[in-house]
């Protein structure tokens, strides 16, 4: 039957005080349930019998009492937990002590007594646990011994109770602080976090940074494996991921699209609540998601809006590799986090979006400054080479390169130009050539019209077939793009830039390539205009000083004087050659007036509106001579401070008369054959070749054709002189025209000197006529005007003694040896036959007669036949 117990009246033994006082003391020591109750049960075995004991503790989070076994270590648990109606919820709310056996009471309390029942269990004493401040539970004893706890080991047991109550409060209290101190160290950690994110956030102004930052903090809150933040991009609807903490193995990378309808970030961005998967291998829904997140060992995971108080940006996830549920407060705690990583996300947006403003801004400012330095770079520069370095430097500052060019053609001669500035090296060269039909290079697409962007590829293919394309790829390029330089409608040219890194030129670089290529175009009509002024006015220059020179000359270019049948056939040779453009190659002793002969042919010639260009070749020193003939560029050589244009640019379209042609060096002899054959030449320190049209009139004293077999003189060049020879006599073939030049030389004298000579001896002038005269016109010139000078009177003074005396010392030749005249025909014969004989009697053909002659094989034929020449090999 159930019997409540009262407090008895019956004292403690010493033993059982000694043993309350232990337990006072074990409980006091032991902050931690678990420990007191093992310390108890050893010291309550002294004073109490007990197989089993027992504590059963209210559970405030619902209306149960806890069992605690203390003894035995493992009972094994009640059926059922214990419901209200039970004995030790009795015990709690009745506040009394129950000691009672099992077998009386077993419809009372059956739970309990099938749990005794199965531990054989017989007695039972039951009491509370209570505090001053709050009822706590029950303590129980039980033991196998039937009527094991009477009046007085209840009294005392009621004691240990009490003392186990204050102990279990504490210990429960304890609890309760340790648990508090752990939420309050959580908080703080979560506080401390969220601060270190709010730091962290304005500390980097780089996104990918930032991010690398918070994949390093958050996991000492959250544990994860992956984090990454995905972007809504409006203009396609699509979740780009832009930023991922993973492992290095993981396959997702920035970058990746999906549709919003397809991930759960998309999810979360439209409905802007949290999305959470337990299992990712068992979840439906998002299947290709799941599937990369499956082959990335994604095991659970978690996703949260991204948002401001603006607008939506997106969703932060973060996974784990292993299987967990992510509790309310740890996404509480992520929503928090991706608040702040949202005001920062949108501030970089923002401040993209103004960095990219700003960029445009400046790329305007740029090219507007740059096409105005391109303009003044025009206009103050009209060279072009000077030019194109000042733009390549301007181009630099807007568009890196590492190599720009400069390629002029001229459809109409079929010549090139190119101009090219390496920045790293600070050097820069000139090339220029003639355009070959088979030749193709990268900027060959440009010069159609058209702008070519080529990449290292692109070049590589085009190696084969491009000396151009090679340049580029042993100078490392691996960008290349060229414009054309367009001017009404026609195509100049091109402008090419190349860089050695990997990055190609984009749409807005060649839109501005293409206007600089314009400015560049007109700068090219103005250079090439302004260099054909200054060569003209150049020109005009020359031939003003030789005009001015041709003024000043004492002889008029039409004063031959003479009637003798040898002058007449040369003047009749004159005569014939003047009005063609060939060669004439004029052949006299000194002095017998071979200018005159030139001025001549020149006065005769439909080049008579143009200048008359003259040159003395033995006057000029053989160092100057090229210079002096072909002109310099500035810098060419020292003291080349100018550039200078030469004899035969004055001369275009003129006539150039060579004075002493065997005086040239043998070394300059090519450069003058190739004018003679190509009408072209460069000048001396430059590449660019210059055309011109100019008829030569050679002249000498020497015999060339000895000078070419002494190896003296080319061969080649002597038969491209030897066009027309014209031969001029000396005066002693000439004495009938002695007579003819005294009186003229005297009456040129006279005037020049003030005087009045009305006439000559005829002692004096038989004298002139029977002298050799070795220095032939310019001899007896000489000789008259020094008679004049020293004649007083009206009657011209002659010095015969000198006459004398030089006919002594040519051991009387101008007496006893006559000159034999011949005719013209007999020359010519005598020349013919000489030819003849030096060909061994080849008339036609290589080498032969009228090749040397200059003369078609019918017209020699002729004339052999004419003087009756018979010659057989």
């Amino acid at each position: 039957m159930h019997e409540s117990v009262q407090k008895g009246e019956t004292r403690p033994t010493s033993q059982q005080l000694r043993t309350l006082l232990e337990v006072a003391e074990a409980t006091v020591s032991s902050r931690e349930l678990s420990a007191m109750f093992k310390n108890l049960a050893g010291l309550l075995h002294r004073v109490a019998r007990f197989d089993y004991l027992w504590l059963n503790l209210r559970d405030g989070a619902d209306d149960t009492l806890r069992l605690n076994v203390m003894e035995p270590a493992d009972p094994g648990p009640p059926a059922a937990p214990l419901p209200v109606q039970d004995l030790a919820k009795w015990v709690w709310q009745n506040q009394l002590p129950v000691v009672t056996s099992f077998t009386s009471q077993a419809e009372r309390w059956p739970d309990y007594y099938q749990w005794a029942q199965r531990l054989n269990m017989n007695s039972l004493c039951v009491l509370p646990l209570t505090t001053v401040g709050r009822r706590i539970g029950a303590l129980g004893f039980g033991c196998k011994q039937p009527g094991a706890y009477d009046g007085r080991e209840v009294d005392f047991l009621h004691l240990v109770a009490n003392q186990v109550a204050v102990a279990v409060d504490n210990a429960l209290k304890y609890e309760d602080a340790l648990a508090a101190q752990q939420r309050l160290s959580r908080e703080r950690d979560r506080l401390g976090l969220l601060l270190e994110i709010s730091e962290s956030i304005a500390s980097h102004r780089d996104l990918g940074e930032m991010f690398r930052d918070l994949g390093g903090r958050l996991p000492r809150i959250i544990p994860f494996d992956y984090i990454n933040l995905l972007l809504h991009d409006p203009e396609r609807d699509v979740m780009r991921l832009h930023f991922l903490a993973a492992p290095e193995s993981s396959t997702i990378r920035p970058g990746m699209e999906l549709p919003v309808e397809e991930t759960s970030a998309g999810w979360v961005w439209k409905t802007q609540q949290p999305f959470m998967v337990e299992d990712v291998a068992s979840e439906t829904r998002f299947p290709k998601l799941m599937s990369q997140l499956r082959e990335n060992g994604v095991q659970s995971y978690c996703t949260v809006p991204l948002t401001t108080a603006l607008r939506r940006l997106g969703a932060m996830s973060f996974g784990s590799s292993r299987r967990r549920i992510y509790q309310e407060a740890e996404i509480n705690f992520m929503r928090q986090v991706a608040r702040q990583v949202a005001v920062a996300v949108d501030n970089v947006l923002h401040d993209e979006s103004a960095r990219y403003a700003q960029e445009q801004l400046t790329h305007k400012r740029d090219r507007i400054r740059l096409l105005l330095e391109v303009n003044n770079a025009v206009v103050s520069h009209l060279d072009l080479d000077e030019l194109f370095t000042a733009v390549s430097t301007c181009l630099q500052k807007v568009i890196p390169h590492d190599c720009s060019g400069l390629v002029l053609c001229d459809q109409e001669t079929g010549r090139y130009r190119v101009h090219v500035v390496r920045i790293a090296k600070n050097e820069s060269y000139i090339q220029e050539g003639r355009v070959e039909p088979d030749c193709w290079s990268p900027a060959s697409i440009a010069i159609t019209g058209k702008p070519a962007v080529l990449s290292e590829q692109d070049l590589s293919a085009l190696a084969a077939e491009s000396p151009c394309a090679q340049f580029f790829l042993a100078e490392g390029m691996k960008a290349f793009c060229s414009v054309p330089l367009l001017s009404h409608d026609r195509t100049l040219g091109a402008l090419t830039v190349a860089r050695c890194g990997d990055g190609t030129f984009s749409p807005k670089d060649i839109e501005l390539l293409s206007e600089v290529a314009k400015q560049i175009a007109i700068a090219v009509e103005n250079a090439q205009a302004y260099r054909e002024i200054s060569e003209l006015k150049d020109k005009l220059a020359k031939e003003k000083l030789y005009l001015e020179e041709e003024v000043r000359t004492e002889y008029s270019f039409a004063e031959i004087v003479g009637h003798s049948e040898t002058l007449k056939r040369t003047l009749k040779a004159v005569e014939t050659v003047a009005p063609t453009d060939s060669v004439v190659l004029i052949q006299g002793e000194t002095g017998t007036g071979k200018e005159l002969i030139a001025r001549a042919i020149h006065n005769l010639s439909a080049r008579r509106e143009r200048t008359l260009v003259k040159l003395n070749c033995a006057a000029i020193p053989s160092g100057l001579l090229e210079s002096e003939l072909f002109g310099h560029e500035k810098g060419a050589f020292t003291g080349a401070v100018e550039r200078r244009i030469g004899r035969f640019e004055v001369a275009h379209k003129g006539t150039l008369f060579l004075d002493e042609i065997g005086d040239i060096p043998l070394e300059l002899q090519p450069k003058l054959l190739r004018v003679l054959q190509e009408q072209e030449f460069e000048r001396l320190g430059s590449s660019r070749t210059v055309r011109t049209d100019v008829r030569l009139i050679a002249a000498t004293n020497r015999d060339l054709a000895q000078m070419v077999a002494d190896n003296q003189f080319r061969a080649d060049l002597y038969y491209r002189l030897n066009v027309f020879p014209v031969r001029i006599p000396p005066l002693r073939e000439r004495p009938d025209d002695i007579p003819l030049l005294v009186a003229y030389f005297v009456q040129h004298h006279a005037r020049r000197l003030n005087k009045r000579i009305e006439s000559i001896p005829e002692e004096a002038m038989n004298a002139l006529q029977l002298h050799t005269w070795a220095g032939n016109v310019r001899e007896l010139e000489n000789f008259i005007e020094r008679a004049v000078i020293v004649t007083r009177g009206t009657r011209l003074q002659i010095p015969l003694a000198e006459l004398k005396a030089e006919t002594v010392a040519n051991g009387g030749a101008g007496v006893a040896h006559p000159v034999r005249l011949v005719s013209m025909d007999e020359m010519e014969r005598t020349h013919i036959e000489e030819v003849l004989r030096h060909t061994g009697g080849q008339i036609g053909g290589a080498g032969g007669a009228a090749e040397i002659l200059g003369l078609p094989v019918s017209t020699l034929r002729s004339r052999m036949k004419k003087l009756g020449i018979r010659f057989a090999r």
